[in-house]
């Protein structure tokens, strides 16, 4: 079962961890990072949002013992609406956390800390400052041109225009939006025949710390083939 968590693990993104048991108790060559900690939690709001309602629940009772939810911040007024704890003598004490504050959705990991105290109080000081600072920008909006007259081969328009499939959505301080810097990469020239909104490339935004996001290229109109002519010069022109 550990080899199929490090399996997942690696699709994740997750390239510092290493899962040698399914409990979490210590053993030397288990290890992880609060960074490969938040991709897992991620990963569980976007794929498993039904489980979303475990993470939140403050109490159960089974068996006629009451169970206490030990994430404090669920009704710290905050915006957490999950959470997952964790503690061992050898690592300290762990809070994975996610809050919405304004329609913007953060996720928090702090590690290492010596109580159930400091765990929240770093947690609750990261949501204050991250969610002051920062705030959500829209790069690309699905038809209006990005790359504009990009070579078309073979085809009855000779040049097309890209545009994002989805809005690239990024969440970046005032101080680091001048930062940002956007990439368009595809093969040119594009081969006609091509659909309106096919995939030809991608849009990579890089954060000033080095960090990236990427959103799928797509073709902004329909390139039909070009008639017998057309195409017999332009294989004519590429031989020079």
């Amino acid at each position: 079962f550990a080899g199929l968590m490090n399996t997942t693990a690696q699709r994740l993104g997750m390239t510092n961890t290493k899962f040698v048991n399914a409990s979490g108790w210590p053993d030397p060559n288990q290890v992880t990072t609060a960074h490969d900690m938040a991709i897992l939690l991620t990963a569980m709001l976007k794929d498993f949002p039904e489980y979303k309602k475990f993470l939140a629940e403050e109490a159960f009772e089974w068996n006629g013992i009451k169970q206490q939810n030990r994430n404090g911040l669920l009704d710290a007024g905050a915006g957490v609406d999950i959470g997952k704890t964790g503690h061992t003598e050898e690592s300290g004490y762990h809070l994975a956390s996610s809050a919405v504050q304004n329609g913007e959705r953060l996720v928090a990991v702090v590690m290492g800390t010596d109580g159930f105290a400091a765990r929240e109080g770093e947690s609750l000081k990261a949501y204050a400052t991250l969610f002051a600072q920062n705030k959500t920008v829209r790069l690309g909006v699905p038809g209006k041109v990005l790359v504009p007259n990009v070579p078309v081969w073979h085809g009855a328009l000779g040049a097309t225009g890209l545009t994002v499939a989805e809005p690239l959505m990024v969440f970046v301080s005032e101080a680091d939006k001048s930062g940002l810097k956007l990439e368009a990469t595809y093969k040119a020239p594009l081969v006609a025949p091509l659909l309106a909104d096919q995939p030809v490339g991608e849009l990579t935004v890089t954060f000033p710390d080095g960090h990236t996001q990427t959103t799928e290229l797509v073709t902004g109109q329909e390139s039909p083939l070009g008639g017998f002519f057309s195409r017999w010069m332009q294989s004519f022109a590429g031989l020079f």
